[in-house]
Formats: structure tokens, sequence, C-alpha cells
């Protein structure tokens, strides 16, 4: 099951410009960042060192509740990716993509009654 909360993903159509209001408005800092085919990526950190805040920029523009605007993805931590996907499969649960395997975690999305995203991530080393 869920062991914690990894962090919360904000998916963004603008990347520099959302990072530099977090940058400089909130005094967040980069401790983090990835740009490759999955699009561009980067954790926040606080000045006391917490990292739960993500921004993400996926390669083409996101379309949410008919609109481009920002939304949030909570992305868990879980113990056994595999099983408890079969778990939520047999509850019913949406699943709207296979577990994908990046190396170091494996990852998938499923959805809440009300259609928001959820991702739940295994680390695997």
């Amino acid at each position: 099951m869920i062991r914690k909360l990894a962090f919360v993903e904000i998916v963004v159509n603008d990347f520099n410009r959302m990072l530099e209001w977090y940058k400089d408005n909130l005094g967040f800092t980069v401790s983090q960042e990835v740009n490759n085919e999955d699009g561009r990526w980067c954790m926040l950190k606080t000045d006391e060192g917490d990292e739960h805040l993500a921004l993400w920029q996926p390669p083409k523009p996101v379309i949410c509740n008919g609109s481009k605007t920002a939304f949030f993805i909570p992305i868990f931590v879980v113990s056994d990716l595999l099983e408890l996907v079969r778990d939520l499969r047999a509850k019913g649960v949406e699943i709207t993509e296979d577990i994908r395997d990046r190396g170091a975690y494996r990852i998938t999305t499923i959805k809440d009654t009300e259609k928001n995203e959820i991702q739940l991530v295994e680390f695997t080393h």
C-alpha cells in the first residue's frame, strides 16, 4: 500500500515562467533538474531542505478540463507497485498507463472517481 507522499508535481505549460515565479516569489531553489524525452522537470527545495514540490513540462502542451492551465499530481511511494496495481485493477480503479520502468524506479498513473490523476512510484535502487 501507500508508504508516504513523495512529492506533488505541478504540470505546467511554461516551465521557465513557473520556475522563476516559485524562485522569486516563494524563495524555492532547484535541487534536481532533468530535461529529456519525457519533458523538462525539476524538484524545488525550501530553505529548510524540504523537497516535496516539483515542476514538470511534458513534451506536448497539456489540456486539463478544457484549458491549458497548470494542474497538480500527487505522487505516492509504494512498497510493491506490481502487487498494488493488481489489487487496484481488481477493485475497478482506472489505471491510465502501463507501469513504466525507469531503472531507479517504476511508476504508473491512476485516476480517482473524479478523474484526478495520482501517480504511484516504487523506488527500485
